[in-house]
């Protein structure tokens, strides 16, 4: 089954916890780092591993990820 990265500014995690609370209604594997990255793991080796194991990256786009570094990096992840 394939899985879906969930890339958000930390601005936008009300709507990112309401994305991920339909993706879970609608049974859709998703990676999401409120609930991907374990007590004690190295955040950027967490995310990578998410990225690299996700088939489909959903962005969510607002003024607060266009200015997002890391929302850039994870999508610049995702197409490598």
């Amino acid at each position: 089954m394939a899985t879906a990265f969930v890339s958000h500014s930390s601005d936008d995690k009300y709507f990112a916890d309401l994305l991920v609370a339909i993706l879970d209604y609608h049974h859709v594997r998703y990676w999401y780092d409120s609930n991907g990255i374990q007590v004690g793991k190295r955040y950027r080796d967490e995310i990578k591993q998410g990225l690299d194991s996700a088939d489909h990256l959903i962005v969510i786009v607002s003024e607060n990820s266009l200015k997002s570094k890391w929302v850039a990096r994870e999508i610049t992840a995702f197409q490598t």
